[in-house]
């Protein structure tokens, strides 16, 4: 059995390949196939980054749709 001589942190998070580029924001190494686009983050960066702009969209929402009503109703 071969010994791998790499550092973890330099294998690819998604196939454990040598890794060539790393995310701006988490730090995750890729490989050449599995790098995020140019300025983009990488695929659990930016699935974070959605659902935490969704939440925000929803609390928006809920707010101005909770105040509207509460406008109608005193006037």
């Amino acid at each position: 059995m071969g010994y791998r001589e790499e550092h973890p942190g330099e294998l690819c998070a998604r196939c454990g390949e040598l890794a060539a580029e790393l995310c701006a924001r988490c730090g995750q190494t890729y490989c050449a196939a599995h790098a995020p686009v140019d300025h983009r983050r990488c695929d659990p960066c930016e699935s974070a980054y959605l659902a935490r702009e969704t939440r925000v969209t929803r609390r928006l929402l809920v707010s101005v749709v909770l105040s509207a009503g509460l406008v109608a109703l005193l006037g």
